[in-house]
């Protein structure tokens, strides 16, 4: 089931406990990946490596949160209900697999990837910020909003890592059920080739 995909836990850490920022999120749900638009694929079969690009107009990450450290240099931490809602997702995965035959069919396992991505706008709603502090939640809250594209920014390239082992998981999902020949019918492939830098 791709939505709400379920993911057991991500984890986010950036700089060190004096500048930087824990944020582990458990049991979440993300809500948008069925509207995921693949808009263009780049497939190198004698490398055997794809490149991946799609957007998903809204995602939404609903799970437990637990937080400590700086954003944006502010003090921050917290443990609670979690929801982080992103529009415009952009994103671009680069793929290197492996050749797995099945029934006369090669199907592609994916041993290495990275992604890269921008959005539109983040918006941020965590509860029990501060220990349960209302006002200081809600003035946190607020400053995580308006400051969002400097949030997205110092955070991105983690945030980047984190989202790359759940993307990874769906492309997976999908190579599993698709042989490479059903995708591309007018090409043999080849499974002596090797992976070529």
């Amino acid at each position: 089931k791709l939505d709400p995909l379920a993911i057991k836990s991500l984890s986010v850490s950036t700089g060190n406990k004096q500048v930087g920022l824990s944020l582990t999120l458990n049991d979440c749900l993300f809500y948008g990946t069925k509207i995921t638009e693949f808009y263009k694929v780049h497939h190198d079969f004698e490398k055997k490596h794809c490149d991946f690009y799609w957007r998903v107009p809204k995602l939404t990450i609903l799970g437990q949160y637990k937080m400590d450290g700086k954003v944006l240099l502010v003090p921050i931490h917290g443990k609670g209900d979690g929801n982080i809602t992103l529009t415009d997702v952009l994103s671009e995965m680069g793929l290197d697999y492996e050749l797995v035959p099945k029934k006369g069919l090669h199907y592609a396992r994916s041993i290495n990837s990275n992604m890269t991505f921008s959005v539109g706008r983040a918006y941020f709603d965590l509860k029990n910020l501060f220990d349960g502090d209302k006002y200081l939640g809600a003035q946190m809250n607020a400053f995580l909003n308006e400051n969002n594209a400097d949030v997205i920014q110092e955070f991105g390239p983690a945030v980047g890592d984190a989202f790359n082992k759940v993307f990874r998981s769906i492309i997976q999902i999908i190579l599993d059920l698709v042989a490479l020949e059903t995708i591309y019918p007018d090409i043999e492939i080849d499974p002596n080739k090797q992976h070529v830098d």
